[in-house]
């Protein structure tokens, strides 16, 4: 694929990902004797006559561009390139706190107490706003460390104003960072956003995930019940005050949590030292090979509704014990007809790039029906509600299978499902 000379009034040195929806550049501003590095995303040229992206598109850069704080990452610019909108994003050179956490393990609890700081301001501000943003998907690999400590929050690709006509489902985001009250038909708020907060932090002291869950289906049952690991060792090592900060954070009932993350940015400031040492010892944790752009524009994690990184072969005991306690759930939840069905999804590509998938239900539904693919997410929408396990397999243009994954999708009556699938090379 040729790499374009300009995009917009930028300069283009390097193509840095290419996902289902967009393409992100390395590019240069100049004016003048002065110049800056960013980078920039733009939507792919086959994508540029669909509603639905663009509709996707616009509203991310539209809440970006908004947004305007210290430890948020800027969005400088957009526009149209060849009929192609494009986003101009703030250059972060250092790593995610996802990869720092891979290398140390645990953080200090200064550190912690001065990331958490900078989160809940940054959040706060957003939620503040008239309307409020709710980020959906706080988690480590959202949370970008520069190379001299500085603390910003990115990733607002399914961020959403209160109020706002947007359709998408609350049920959004990486499911180990999900508050409970959105797995029993609440509606994402700004307490949600806290409680993500809460287990980012809990994850940067313990080293470990709050949830220890085998399966995504196992990890739906743990978050629905709150049910995170308050008894590790490693968290009742925490010093008392920090703890009952993010235990708080971590309430199952959103009214039992802080009033507000500006409260919690107050009483973590309150419990912290030095932040110029903190921003060292962040930056001091930063490897070489991390020293790099921090932009993501296709997420692996695992990402409600119910996906599953990888297949897994669960028991049969467990297996039904699970299965109970979600038939359970969605019964409540959803209030009508329960089904566990087994589609197979198909997904046709030109070369890597997918686009669509055609879908083929098995079970109360008989029918085929089709779904788009956009960055790295299938679109479900119209289908009965219940659990969804699916098997994806993307295709090149002669029909060779390049790669393959599976997925679990929860569906809730009415509402369009978002499944997020990371596929593996065969």
């Amino acid at each position: 694929m040729t790499l374009p000379v300009r995009i917009g009034s930028y300069d283009i040195e390097a193509r840095l990902a290419i996902g289902g929806m967009a393409e992100v550049f390395l590019a240069r501003w100049r004016r003048l004797d002065a110049e800056r590095t960013v980078a920039i995303k733009r939507l792919l040229p086959q994508l540029a006559t669909d509603p639905e992206t663009l509709r996707l598109f616009r509203r991310e850069v539209q809440i970006w561009a908004g947004l305007e704080h210290p430890h948020i990452v800027r969005l400088y610019d957009a526009g149209l390139d060849d009929a192609l909108p494009y986003a101009v994003i703030e250059y972060v050179e250092g790593a995610s706190l996802s990869d720092i956490l891979k290398s140390s393990g645990t953080l200090p609890e200064a550190t912690v107490i001065a990331i958490g700081s900078a989160l809940a301001g940054a959040l706060d501000y957003g939620h503040s706003r008239m309307p409020a943003v709710l980020h959906r998907d706080v988690s480590p690999q959202n949370v970008l460390i520069s190379c001299q400590g500085d603390i910003k929050l990115s990733d607002f690709g399914i961020a959403t104003a209160v109020g706002s006509s947007d359709k998408t489902a609350d049920l959004r985001g990486k499911l180990a960072y999900i508050a409970p009250e959105l797995l029993h038909g609440k509606k994402a708020s700004p307490a949600s956003d806290q409680y993500a907060l809460g287990l980012v932090l809990y994850e940067a002291l313990v080293g470990e995930r709050a949830y220890p869950a085998r399966s995504d289906v196992e990890l739906l049952t743990l978050v629905s019940a709150n049910l995170w690991q308050q008894s590790h060792p490693s968290w009742l090592r925490v010093a008392p005050p920090l703890r009952a900060t993010i235990g708080r954070m971590l309430s199952q009932e959103p009214e039992m949590r802080w009033p507000n993350l500006n409260v919690v940015a107050q009483v973590l400031a309150d419990l912290g030292t030095d932040s110029g040492a903190a921003r060292q010892s962040l930056a001091a944790g930063i490897s070489p090979r991390d020293r790099r752009l921090q932009i993501k524009d296709i997420q692996a994690e695992a990402t409600l509704p119910l996906p599953m990184r990888q297949a897994k072969t669960w028991r049969a005991i467990g297996f039904g014990i699970v299965m109970a306690a979600l038939v359970a759930f969605w019964l409540t939840a959803c209030g009508d007809s329960y089904g566990v069905l087994s589609p197979t999804l198909f997904l046709k590509a030109d070369g890597s790039l997918i686009e669509s998938v055609a879908l083929r239900l098995d079970g109360p539904q008989q029918r085929e029906m089709a779904a788009p693919y956009r960055e790295g997410e299938l679109l479900l929408s119209g289908l009965q509600p219940g659990i969804y396990e699916l098997t994806v397999h993307a295709l090149t243009a002669a029909g060779d299978v390049l790669f393959a994954g599976v997925a679990t999708a929860a569906v809730a009556a009415g509402e369009t499902t978002y499944v997020q699938i990371e596929l593996s090379p065969l």
